[in-house]
């Protein structure tokens, strides 16, 4: 397994995508100020209420980072190149270094819209 986990990485710093995929780390602060950055692509308005924003006030750290975590499961069985394409396909451009470098808190902000659009309609 730390064979596999080298190659790659390795591989990954290869092609010039190296990003630690670091679930620990997430605040809400950051979270949220990436939300505010891309408001315009993840913004879940009904009757006035910004699901979102609650939802990042609301929600306990480690249920958020627990959506980084089931995030990296995507990262590390599909790799970054992926992900970026994935996002691109749901929201349109992005630039790439911007991508990864907020990729768990993007992650985290997709899930949350996926989440709750599915739940209002």
């Amino acid at each position: 397994m730390k064979k596999y986990i080298f190659s790659l990485a390795l591989a990954i710093s290869i092609n010039g995508y190296c990003q630690e995929f670091n679930c620990t780390d997430i605040t809400r602060f950051k979270l949220y100020n990436i939300y505010q950055q891309n408001e315009g692509i993840f913004r879940v308005k009904k009757d006035n209420i910004d699901y979102i924003s609650n939802i990042i006030s609301r929600t306990k750290i480690e249920t958020l980072r627990q959506i980084c975590i089931n995030n990296w499961n995507n990262y590390n069985n599909y790799g970054i190149q992926y992900m970026f394409e994935r996002y691109i396909r749901n929201y349109g451009y992005i630039d790439k270094n911007y991508y990864i470098e907020n990729i768990q808190y993007l992650e985290i902000l997709s899930y949350l819209k996926f989440s709750i659009q599915k739940r209002l309609n």
